[in-house]
């Protein structure tokens, strides 16, 4: 269900500036979607001449850094039984 939420909300054919701004809402969801980022980073590369938006570059890093470390921790709480799944 999380998953389609995320579908959802990844802005693919617009982009956060084409929503009203009534609609802060699914705004915010947007800017949290760490996929957000990625997409237009991408649609920045392929559709336009525009310079590399360092702050969105940032935002993505810090999304990145922090699930290596939410996975790291997590794998290394469940490392015990992790031999005995497989």
């Amino acid at each position: 269900m999380v998953l389609t939420l995320w579908f959802w909300i990844t802005p693919i054919f617009i982009n956060i500036g084409q929503i009203p701004p009534k609609y802060s809402f699914p705004r915010l969801l947007m800017r949290v979607n760490p996929m957000t980022y990625l997409v237009t980073a991408y649609r920045d590369r392929l559709l336009t001449t525009a310079p590399l938006d360092l702050g969105a570059l940032a935002v993505l890093a810090a999304y990145a850094a922090a699930t290596f470390v939410i996975g790291g921790l997590f794998f290394r709480h469940l490392r015990r039984g992790f031999a005995d799944v497989l």
